[in-house]
């Protein structure tokens, strides 16, 4: 069963773009793949509902930007963290590793 396509971007790079779900064949779905679905549906309201609590819902996805950032330059090698990060875009300490524009590059790409 196909999911999607590849679109080639005037960029030069491909992008994947899925059919719409359920699509025609939704009939042929597995029970396994329908109780996924409904789980997923269900947890999704569970985050919905949870984020109506956060007092400012901005800075808790500018944190998770940051933290995700973080994460992904670590895998590759990274030795800087999250408070680098945020040091350094504050402009509030001068003893920033040099492996943390690593880290801000990941932003302004999750930015753009």
């Amino acid at each position: 069963m196909s999911i999607g396509r590849y679109v080639q971007q005037t960029e030069g790079y491909k992008s994947f773009i899925p059919y719409p779900f359920p699509g025609e064949n939704f009939s042929e779905l597995s029970a396994e793949i329908l109780q996924k679905s409904h789980t997923a549906t269900l947890l999704i309201g569970k985050l919905d509902g949870i984020t109506r609590l956060l007092p400012d819902i901005d800075f808790f996805l500018r944190m998770y930007i940051r933290k995700d950032a973080t994460s992904s330059s670590q895998i590759e090698g990274t030795r800087a963290t999250m408070i680098d990060a945020i040091e350094a875009e504050s402009k509030t300490s001068q003893n920033i590793p040099d492996d943390v524009d690593d880290i801000l590059h990941y932003i302004d790409a999750i930015h753009y």
